[in-house]
C-alpha cells in the first residue's frame, strides 16, 4: 500500500491539474557553453535536454542573431543532439535553443575571428600639436573586409623621408626586441623648447635621445613629476621638435591562421609635428608646401575636413581647421 502511494504521488508530479505533462524540472545543457573558431573552421556542439519527461519530443527550435556562422543538425543521440557549426564571416553571433516541448531555453555564444591577409595604413595624415595628441588606431589603416580581429602595436621609429623602406627590423635592438612602443603621443614644453612625450601601454613616459643612429631616434625615460604635469629628464640628452618636421612610426599586426601560423604585418605610418590647430568659421590662407602636408586635422590627430590644400581663399564653410606653424 505503501509502495503504490508513493507510485501515485510521483506519477502526480508529471502531470499539471488539466492533465499536461509538467516540464518544469526539464532544462537545456551545452557542450562546450561557449565556441570560439576561425573562418572555415567546424567545430561540433551538443545540446542535451535534461530531466526529459517520458515522451517528450527531442526536437530544438535552433535561431541565430546573425550570419556570420552556420549551424547544422549533424547527429542525434536519444534526447542529445549534435550540431556543426562553421565559421563564415569575423564577428559574434548568439544560437538559441528552444525545446519544442516546455519551451527549455539555452543561448550559446560563438565567436568566429577573422584575421586580415593584407595590412596598409590609411592615405589620411596625422598630427601631434601642442593641444591635441597623437593617438593612433585601427582606424588609422587598412584591413580587409570582415576582419574581426584588428589589435595593433605601434613603435617609433624617427624622422619621416620620402622614399624610406622601413620594416619591423627596424624598431628591434641589436637582440631582436622591439623598441619605441608607444600607444600615445604629446608635446610638452620645457625651458622654450618643444618636447615629445610618448606613453607605453604601461603608462610609462619616454622622449627622443638626443643621439641616433641616421634617422632612427631612441626614447629615454622621461617619468612624469609629482606635480602631473612636468616631466623629469635633462635637456641636453633629449631631442626637441620644431614646428613642420615629419616623424613615422610602425604598426604591426599579427594574423593568424586556422593551421597555427602566426603572421607578422605592418606599415608605417608619417605623422607632422605642428603648434596648434583652431577652430574658423571661414577658410583662410594656407601657407604650407604641398610636400609638407596633405590635409588639415583637428581631433587624435586625424583629418576632420576633407578639403584641397594649396591657397584657399576666403569661402564660407562649417568649421573649418586652421593650422598655425611655430
Amino acid at each position: 500500500m505503501l509502495l503504490f502511494s508513493i507510485v501515485l504521488v510521483l506519477s502526480s508530479l508529471l502531470f499539471v491539474a488539466c492533465g499536461k505533462l509538467d516540464y518544469s524540472q526539464s532544462y537545456l545543457s551545452a557542450s562546450p557553453e561557449y565556441v570560439e573558431l576561425f573562418v572555415g573552421e567546424e567545430k561540433n556542439l551538443t545540446i542535451t535536454i535534461e530531466n526529459p519527461v517520458a515522451g517528450m519530443s527531442k526536437l530544438l527550435n535552433v535561431s541565430k542573431s546573425s550570419d556570420k556562422c552556420d549551424v547544422v543538425e549533424t547527429t542525434h543521440n536519444d534526447y542529445a543532439t549534435t550540431y556543426t557549426i562553421t565559421g563564415k564571416e569575423g564577428g559574434k553571433t548568439t544560437i538559441d535553443f528552444v525545446a519544442v516541448d516546455g519551451g527549455a531555453k539555452i543561448s550559446v555564444d560563438v565567436v568566429v575571428r577573422q584575421y586580415s591577409n593584407d595590412f596598409n595604413a590609411t592615405s589620411q595624415s596625422m598630427f601631434i600639436t601642442k593641444n591635441s595628441a597623437l593617438v593612433p588606431t585601427k582606424t588609422d589603416f587598412v584591413f580587409d573586409n570582415n576582419v574581426s580581429e584588428r589589435e595593433l602595436e605601434f613603435y617609433f621609429y624617427g624622422t619621416y623621408q620620402e622614399g624610406q623602406n622601413l620594416s619591423l627590423e627596424d624598431v628591434k635592438d641589436s637582440e631582436g626586441k622591439y623598441v619605441n612602443g608607444f600607444v600615445s603621443a604629446t608635446l610638452i614644453e620645457k625651458n622654450w623648447q618643444t618636447f615629445i612625450i610618448f606613453a607605453d601601454q604601461e603608462g610609462k613616459t619616454y622622449t627622443l635621445s638626443k643621439t641616433k643612429e641616421g634617422n632612427r631616434y631612441k626614447f629615454i625615460e622621461a617619468p612624469l613629476n609629482a606635480d602631473g604635469k612636468t616631466y623629469d629628464f635633462e635637456e641636453k640628452d633629449a631631442s626637441a621638435v620644431k614646428a613642420g618636421e615629419r616623424y613615422v612610426f610602425i604598426s604591426k599586426y599579427l594574423s593568424h591562421t586556422i593551421t597555427g601560423e602566426v603572421n607578422e604585418l605592418y606599415a608605417t605610418k608619417p605623422f607632422a609635428v605642428f603648434d596648434s590647430i583652431a577652430l574658423k568659421t571661414e577658410a583662410t590662407e594656407f601657407t604650407y608646401k604641398d610636400s609638407q602636408i596633405s590635409e588639415p586635422t583637428f581631433a587624435n590627430g586625424r583629418p576632420q575636413a576633407h578639403l584641397p590644400w594649396k591657397v584657399l581663399k576666403k569661402t564660407k564653410l562649417h568649421s573649418f581647421l586652421i593650422i598655425s606653424q611655430v
